[in-house]
């Protein structure tokens, strides 16, 4: 029997709800700002943030007094979310040839850059490819 590959472990039980509130706080770089739009405190965008880092065994940002900056980690899940999210969002808005009242994944589809892919194409990096966890 293979061995798990330690590395991803923790990933499995990743909580979408603390990607989202990186995600925002990625963006607004301030706690204050990302609270507000998240509308939860601080203390529990602290929390979030934390328990985010412990599950991939990496300091996500660089915290100072007034100061948040994403850490190389923290930049690398920041575009994964963004690749997935725009990943989700072409799989909600493809609409299907449909054939035999049936969906048909042949041929192409226009893509959000404007390019044809093909509609079963990954345009996300699956987490666990993301050099996120220890080495």
């Amino acid at each position: 029997m293979k061995k798990a590959d330690h590395r991803w472990a923790g990933q499995a039980g990743i909580n979408w709800g603390d990607v989202i509130a990186f995600r925002v706080l990625a963006e607004e770089l301030s706690f204050t700002r990302a609270a507000v739009r998240l509308d939860i405190t601080q203390p529990a965008l602290s929390v979030r943030i934390r328990r985010l880092e412990q599950s991939f065994g990496n300091r996500l940002l660089d915290r100072h007094t007034r100061l948040v900056r994403l850490t190389v980690k923290g930049r690398l899940l920041r575009d994964w979310v963004d690749q997935a999210a725009r990943g989700w969002k072409q799989i909600q808005d493809w609409e299907p040839a449909r054939e035999c009242g049936e969906a048909s994944l042949s041929g192409d589809r226009p893509s959000l850059d404007g390019r044809t892919s093909s509609p079963t194409a990954v345009h996300a990096a699956p987490l666990n490819q993301v050099a996120i966890g220890p080495v």
